[in-house]
């Protein structure tokens, strides 16, 4: 799962709305990301059925982290630029 609340053993009201915070920033990043690279650069594929094949999401979360850790992307742009925007 990729948020367990259950585990993360945080009782202090404060601290959880730190959390919640940098979570909330961190999708909105993601989502603008994706949703740049799907209208500028390269859409979503779409499968047989119809259906994409990632979320807007997932693509820039995909995105994100070969940017981060493979530095290597074609047509690359800089997805730092977007945090500026959240």
């Amino acid at each position: 799962m990729l948020f367990d609340g259950d585990s993360i053993y945080l009782t202090d009201r404060f601290r959880i709305e730190k959390l919640f915070a940098i979570v909330s920033m961190a999708y909105a990043w993601a989502y603008a990301v994706g949703d740049f690279i799907h209208r500028n650069i390269k859409p979503v594929r779409i499968l047989n059925n119809g259906r994409k094949a990632h979320s807007i999401i997932k693509y820039g979360l995909n995105y994100i982290n070969r940017f981060l850790f493979a530095h290597y992307i074609k047509n690359s742009f800089d997805p730092l630029k977007f945090l500026s925007y959240t």
